[in-house]
């Protein structure tokens, strides 16, 4: 059906498409999924079908990823400018695919033109900051009142990975 961008040996990454309405609506729809997320869980598809609409449009990189061999979609990976930003479902939480992603993603990145990334995390996403902070991220900022998720106004730790120097 598609075909890969790049892959790891556990996950594919490929565009994202209108197919995976339903794949996405299921994470984005789910208040665990979507309780650091600076929108509300997503009610409808067609919520979650501008959404994908609207990511293709504005991010410089935006992928699904698939769970091989089934390619189950199972989470998304990307960047707006340098921020990088990412899901994936709950269920699959602490099996490694974050990680196995992230580090891929970066490796994508460096590559590329890419300088820097970025990330924009919500204090309380003690999860998500752990795995920055294993690839290397450091913080160099703090905001309060940056978003409104369902839980109510939270803040923004500002992180950075400077590319790695050539050997």
């Amino acid at each position: 059906m598609y075909s890969y961008i790049f892959e790891t040996a556990r996950l594919g990454f490929r565009q994202m498409a209108q197919a995976d309405v339903p794949a996405f609506h299921e994470m984005l729809s789910d208040r665990e999924a979507t309780r650091y997320w600076s929108t509300p869980p997503h009610t409808t598809l067609s919520e979650t079908h501008t959404w994908i609409t609207e990511s293709a449009a504005t991010a410089t990189h935006d992928y699904a990823i698939l769970l091989k061999p089934t390619d189950e979609v199972i989470g998304k990976i990307g960047c707006f400018g340098t921020e990088i930003g990412f899901l994936l479902h709950p269920r699959l939480w602490g099996r490694g695919y974050g990680t196995e992603a992230l580090e891929r993603f970066l490796q994508l990145l460096w590559e590329g033109e890419a300088r820097v990334a970025t990330a924009d995390v919500d204090p309380r996403n003690e999860r998500c900051l752990r795995l920055l902070k294993r690839f290397g991220f450091r913080k160099v900022g703090r905001a309060e009142g940056t978003y409104v998720t369902w839980e109510g106004i939270c803040g923004s730790v500002y992180l950075e990975l400077r590319r790695p120097s050539s050997k």
